[in-house]
């Protein structure tokens, strides 16, 4: 691998620049749900629409 100047990246300069990627990423993502949380909301909420299309339509 090479940098902009056209010198190797060391085996320390990939390390850190995986180190700092996880930490961003990590950062930006730490607000989502989790895949567990997300799909019990989800459950919830379409519970919560059938019983509303069950009181709005009945023939639904």
């Amino acid at each position: 691998m090479t940098n902009q100047k056209g010198s190797i990246l060391t085996k320390p300069d990939y390390d850190e620049m995986r180190r700092v990627v996880r930490e961003d990423v990590a950062e930006l993502t730490s607000n989502l749900p989790t895949k567990q949380e997300f799909f019990e909301t989800s459950d919830k909420i379409m519970a919560e629409l059938k019983a509303i299309r069950v009181d709005v339509i009945p023939a639904y």
